[in-house]
């Protein structure tokens, strides 16, 4: 890897470890962090009512801060990992709440990608079920 690799590689993960640590928490100053072209991919979204693709930074903002206000899951055990693009990484975290009495355990996976310093791209895996059991359907909140 280069070395202006090396920098850029690690400026994104700086970003995203301090994105990661206000998710959920504090939104406003989080959107910022979306590029105008920003594309949000939920790929078991369908399955819980939410839509598998969200493009551009006003609708995304508006899909995560519907999910966010409903949902109220506090996010912990954030791990952010560099792929071969420097513009690439993996974020791992757990996601917890107890809405209505239900324990909402859930394990996220998250590809994310920059371009000039913002998110780009933000593709979330998670268990739908878990979702599902909790929260039942939420596609009130796709707008």
């Amino acid at each position: 890897m280069a070395e202006g690799d090396a920098g850029l590689r690690d400026r994104n993960v700086a970003i995203a470890t301090e994105l990661m640590d206000r998710f959920g928490r504090d939104m406003d100053g989080w959107y910022d962090n979306l590029h105008e072209d920003v594309v949000m991919e939920f790929p078991f979204g369908a399955c819980v009512g939410l839509p598998t693709r969200v493009e551009g930074k006003a609708a995304c903002s508006a899909v995560f801060q519907a999910v966010c206000d409903a949902v109220q899951v506090q996010f912990s055990n954030i791990r952010v990992s560099p792929m071969a693009d420097p513009n690439r990484l993996v974020v791992e975290y757990t996601g917890y709440s107890e809405p209505g009495g239900t324990i909402y355990d859930q394990t996220y996976i998250s590809i994310q990608e920059y371009r000039d310093g913002k998110i780009i791209l933000f593709r979330e895996y998670w268990n739908a079920v878990v979702v599902r059991e909790a929260f039942g359907d939420l596609s009130a909140l796709a707008g």
